[in-house]
């Protein structure tokens, strides 16, 4: 995970994982391949990544959706098994409802995980800007853009680091990026 390093993306987060980065796109084509090895990790793969298809965009997704809630939860149901069949088996058959028992997760995120698996017309396009609106709902109503986020605080007096003046001089709310 990386934060942006200007005052302009001081609140972009990024997720990376080179270690398991490939080309799928060729002049713009997806390389589709025939045989796909397993290639993650087990408590965070998509169903698919156990079904050895070949991945897609969305199944980054999915793994970043099992890990807010392992945030939000503390564990996965999963967490402590050991076979992959066990667990492609828990992951195939659990419902929104077993699988965040704790967090009171909001049913905007089970919309963000059901489109991931079901509902993308195209998997490797996925409408970022649609699960971007199903985040900001899922968001507490008295939740502040622009309170200071951790890393925007000065480590000597815990004061804002004040990126966001420089980001947002309006006083508008950030927008999530």
């Amino acid at each position: 995970m990386c934060i942006g390093a200007t005052p302009a993306t001081v609140r972009r987060i990024y997720l990376l994982d080179f270690g398991l980065a490939r080309q799928f796109r060729d002049k713009g084509k997806i390389k589709r391949r025939n045989h796909v090895g397993f290639r993650g990790t087990l408590r965070y793969v998509s169903l698919n990544v156990h079904e050895r298809k070949d991945q897609c965009t969305c199944d980054d997704l999915i793994s970043n959706f099992y890990s807010m809630v392992e945030l939000a939860e503390g564990t996965l149901p999963w967490t402590r098994m050991r076979d992959a069949e066990d667990i492609a088996r828990r992951k195939r058959n659990i419902s929104f409802e077993e699988l965040c028992p704790f967090s009171g997760m909001s049913t905007e995120l089970q919309e963000y995980y059901t489109y991931c698996y079901d509902n993308v017309e195209d998997p490797n396009q996925p409408n970022y800007d649609y699960l971007k609106d199903i985040i900001k709902k899922s968001l507490p109503t008295n939740f502040d853009f622009n309170t200071p986020m951790p890393w925007e605080m000065k480590p000597s007096d815990n004061t804002s680091a004040n990126f966001t003046q420089e980001t947002n001089p309006s006083n508008e709310p950030n927008p999530v990026t």
